[in-house]
């Protein structure tokens, strides 16, 4: 899915109940943040620190990194992640603890990465979504996203290949 950073931000931004605070962390890696990741993403302590590693070979490769999270009562309760490659930022990693979805806290957290990403020339959003997750495509709809087409992952099972989650692509070119 694609948008126009310009139409996010040209939209009335998320209300998001007054006891949140978002906060940006650009090309760093923020501790709370990437517990809240794991935490979200189920990745077990063994393999934090190859997930750790990763990220931070996006922070010595990508033009910036931008690293999203909103708490409530101290507890980060929704995170994502924006890469700027050229002129588009690819967001990954958008979670939110289920007991606070649909309050609008991960388009808070969008929203402040991809006003950040603007500042590094980025023009263009772009992310992949599961097609079952109708609550996220809702979200990213009404934020102005669309989808541009459609791709399969293709897993093994038993011996067999079979056919995975279909996902919405995202190329921003049009």
């Amino acid at each position: 899915m694609t948008v126009a950073i310009e139409d996010v931000l040209a939209r009335s931004p998320a209300s998001p109940s007054p006891d949140t605070v978002t906060e940006l962390f650009a090309g760093r890696l923020d501790d709370r943040w990437l517990d809240a990741s794991c935490r979200l993403s189920g990745i077990a302590d063994a393999r934090r620190g190859d997930y750790r590693a990763i990220l931070e070979r996006c922070l010595a490769t990508q033009k910036a990194v931008l690293f999203g999270r909103t708490e409530r009562a101290g507890a980060v309760v929704s995170i994502a992640m924006g890469s700027v490659v050229e002129d588009a930022v690819s967001l990954v990693a958008v979670a939110t603890v289920p007991s606070s979805r649909g309050q609008r806290l991960a388009e808070s957290v969008l929203r402040t990465i991809l006003f950040a990403a603007r500042e590094h020339d980025a023009e263009f959003a772009l992310l992949n979504v599961e097609a079952p997750n109708q609550p996220a495509r809702r979200l990213y709809e009404r934020m102005g996203f669309a989808e541009r087409y459609r791709y399969w992952y293709r897993e093994r099972s038993a011996g067999a290949v079979s056919r995975g989650t279909p996902r919405s692509g995202s190329s921003h070119r049009r």
